[in-house]
C-alpha cells in the first residue's frame, strides 16, 4: 500500500488509494492480514534449508579456519545482493549520485573540493556526471550510470553513444557503470579503440564489490583476528 521512491520518503501507491477510496478500516485490516500470510517466508526458507542443507555439511578435510572462510563468504554474498537491491530501487538521479559517491571513495578526485558533480537531469549530453582530478578541471572522468534491471544487458549502440560524448572532453576518460551487464558486442567495442578514448566498463556485480570493498554506506559490524605461533621466536623447528 505504501511505495519507498527514496530513503526516508514514503508515498501512498496507487493499491493504497484505491483501498482507501473504496474500503472500510476492517476492510483494509483484513486485506492488510490476508496479504502477510500469504507472504509469511517461513516456509519457503524451510523448504530451501532442506535442500541446501547437506552442500553446507563440513567435510572431514575442512579446518575450523576454512569453516570460519565459507561463513565469510557467504556473509559477503549476501551483503553484495543486499548493495545491489538497494542500488536498483534507486531513482536513476540518486543512483547516479551513489556513482559518482563511490568514485570519490575508490580515491578519485583525491582532495579537489567538490570534486565529483551529476549532470542536470535532461540535456546532459549523454554523460552523467564528471569526477574533476585537479582543481583546474582539466583532467575530467566522465560517468555514464544505467540502473537497469539484471535482465537488461547495455548494448553496444548505448556504449557508443557514450564513446563519443567522451571523446571531447578534456582527458578523454569514461566510466560506464550499469547495476546489470553488458553485451560481448558492447565489451569487443570497447576492447576495440585501444584506449582512444579510454573507457572502463563496470557491472552489477563489479559494482557492489567496489562497494563493500570501499566501505561506501557500510559499517563494520565484527573484526576476527586469526594467530598463529611465531615458530622462530619460540624455536620451534
Amino acid at each position: 500500500m505504501i511505495e519507498r521512491p527514496r530513503r526516508a520518503y514514503y508515498v501512498i501507491s496507487a493499491k493504497g488509494q484505491e483501498l482507501i477510496a473504496g474500503h472500510t478500516a476492517a476492510e483494509i485490516e483484513k486485506y492488510v492480514q490476508q496479504k502477510v500470510r500469504e507472504q509469511a517466508p517461513a516456509p519457503k526458507k524451510k523448504a530451501k534449508a532442506e535442500i541446501v542443507a547437506p552442500k553446507e555439511e563440513p567435510s572431514e578435510t575442512q579446518t575450523p579456519q576454512d569453516r570460519l572462510y565459507d561463513s565469510f563468504l557467504k556473509i559477503k554474498k549476501e551483503r553484495l545482493d543486499e548493495i545491489l537491491q538497494i542500488a536498483l530501487n534507486k531513482d536513476p538521479y540518486d543512483f547516479e549520485r551513489m556513482v559518482v559517491q563511490l568514485l570519490q571513495s575508490l580515491g578519485y578526485g583525491g582532495e579537489v573540493k567538490n570534486s565529483g558533480t551529476v549532470t542536470q537531469k535532461s540535456n546532459d549530453g549523454g554523460i552523467d556526471g564528471f569526477i574533476r582530478e585537479d582543481i583546474l578541471g582539466f583532467n575530467l572522468i566522465a560517468i555514464q550510470a544505467k540502473r537497469y534491471a539484471q535482465d537488461h544487458h547495455v548494448s553496444r549502440e548505448e556504449v557508443q553513444r557514450f564513446v563519443g560524448a567522451v571523446a571531447v572532453t578534456p582527458s578523454k576518460k569514461g566510466v560506464f557503470i550499469t547495476t546489470s551487464d553488458f553485451t560481448k558486442g558492447a565489451r569487443d567495442y570497447v576492447e576495440s579503440l585501444n584506449g582512444n578514448p579510454t573507457i572502463i566498463l563496470i557491472n552489477g556485480e563489479e559494482l557492489a564489490e567496489y562497494v563493500y570493498d570501499s566501505g561506501l554506506g557500510m559499517q563494520t559490524e565484527e573484526v576476527l583476528t586469526i594467530k598463529k605461533i611465531d615458530r622462530d621466536f619460540w624455536d620451534l623447528d
